[in-house]
């Protein structure tokens, strides 16, 4: 039996399993995955550019990223919930090789 407590999450162990099932879909299905904190975020148009520092680097891929502080892409049609400055953040996306970003 599961059940709701204050933050929403659902305790006991269905819950748990479906949250681990989750992230690992997630983990599988994106490139790259990383942990970093945002320091700044710019929006020109429709692009949006997050500049962050790269803690940890979860999961790699094509294109080359540093542990460092980058920029990261999308677009207002982007479903993504918007990032406060000064926290930290796993991030999972889609990657441009042709831009290398």
């Amino acid at each position: 039996m599961q059940k709701a407590n204050p933050s929403g999450h659902q305790e006991g162990l269905g819950g748990d399993l479906h949250y681990l099932l989750l992230l690992t879909i997630l983990f599988l299905t994106f490139l790259p995955v990383i942990r970093a904190k945002v320091k700044e975020v710019k929006t020109k148009c429709h692009d949006i550019t997050a500049v962050v520092e790269v803690k940890d680097i979860l999961k790699s891929s094509l294109v080359n990223i540093p542990k460092d502080t980058v920029n990261l892409h999308t677009n207002s049609g982007c479903l993504c919930p918007l990032l406060s400055t000064n926290e930290e953040y796993i991030i999972m996306g889609y990657e441009d090789e042709e831009r290398s970003r």
